[in-house]
């Protein structure tokens, strides 16, 4: 099995490097995975010999340097990569009863604002602008198991807390009904790029549109059919125009 990851200039498209690399059958099919692979929402730094893909605790560095790619994990622990190479940094409290999170710019390497301490339990996403951190509130319920006993399950409650990066100062609280249940319920799409708006995806027909200033709820949109693992948002300044 081979993989090619090929690097073009801009201006001229022209086929400045190319690297391969193969794996053995039996390696590809047991997970060893690719050096040179990444996700489509892989962020490139403004130096074109670096690229970084996120995931949900891990961040992955990829060094383009002289003929080879070199991969590793970044720790401690970086999640929602966003458009402009920022993300959160993760840390644990001491006590192991809450997180320590900060907005971490990858261009720079520097911090942005403070650190800011949020509950254990949360799903956490930073806003395009880097201004604002949201952290969705989880609890664990104990539940009763068919052959006894009793097991942890994990619940969305519907209350979003939204913190300023500056300071670390939590802004406001957010109930949203619309949001509380199962943790697989949902997930988010993406954040407004003024980072007001959240996009949630409910389903295959709706998506949740909530507004982070306002008191107007989780709002529906309907749509025909979301295929596909990773819908995309793509945002407009252009009002909508009417069909009729």
């Amino acid at each position: 099995m081979t993989s090619s990851l090929d690097i073009y200039s801009t201006e001229s498209l022209k086929n400045l490097q190319n690297f391969r690399e193969t794996l053995g059958r039996s390696k590809y099919v047991t997970g060893t995975p690719f050096k040179n692979e990444f996700r489509d929402d892989a962020y490139v730094s403004a130096g074109g010999r670096t690229i970084y893909e996120g995931g949900s605790s891990i961040l992955w560095r990829l060094n383009l340097a002289g003929d080879s790619v070199t991969k590793e994990s970044l720790d401690p622990k970086y999640s929602g990569l966003i458009p402009g190479g920022r993300v959160l940094r993760i840390e644990k409290d001491p006590s192991g009863s809450a997180r320590f999170v900060s907005a971490f710019d990858l261009n720079s390497n520097s911090v942005i604002g403070s650190k800011t301490r949020v509950p254990l339990l949360g799903n956490l996403f930073l806003s395009p602008d880097g201004k604002k951190i949201v952290l969705e509130e989880r609890r664990i319920d104990q539940e009763e198991r068919a052959t006894g006993g009793t097991r942890g399950v994990g619940y969305l409650t519907g209350q979003l807390i939204i913190y300023k990066v500056a300071d670390g100062t939590e802004m406001r609280t957010l109930n949203m009904p619309a949001l509380a249940g199962k943790i697989d319920s949902h997930r988010l799409l993406c954040m407004s790029p003024d980072g007001e708006h959240l996009i949630f995806q409910a389903g295959k027909r709706t998506l949740l549109d909530v507004a982070l200033t306002g008191s107007s709820g989780a709002r529906p949109i309907p749509v025909h059919m979301m295929l596909g693992d990773s819908p995309r948002c793509v945002f407009t300044t252009e009002p909508a125009k009417s069909t009729n």
